[in-house]
């Protein structure tokens, strides 16, 4: 992987889990010695879990989706191109809300 002025080149994936079982340490040890999974999320619906892995080849994502699939069946998706890759939301977030938290919002129109 690169790094190009923040920024981090390769293989950008997601892999989502389905984790069969409650006991949650083998997921949390393997997201600790796994550089590759950069994000993981707690999910809805008939996965359990969604990983963002950024792998240096196509063999290190092969690796890594093993790796994760012992802990219960996954589905790959690779990313063709990110046209909207990170967006801060602290600003505009701040914006809409104009010291309004815990007000509902008054519409816009």
């Amino acid at each position: 992987m690169t790094a190009c002025g923040g920024a981090v080149s390769g293989i950008v994936s997601l892999v989502r889990l389905r984790y069969p079982t409650g006991d949650y340490r083998p997921f949390h040890e393997l997201l600790a010695s796994t550089p590759e999974i950069i994000e993981a999320h707690h999910v809805t619906g008939d996965d359990c879990f969604v990983l963002k892995v950024i792998a240096r080849s196509m063999r290190d994502l092969e690796q890594t989706a093993g790796r994760i699939s012992g802990l219960g069946p996954v589905t790959t998706s690779v990313a063709y191109s990110s046209p909207l890759a990170r967006r801060d939301l602290s600003a505009d977030l701040s914006a809409d809300l104009g010291g309004q938290r815990g007000k509902p919002p008054t519409g816009r129109g």
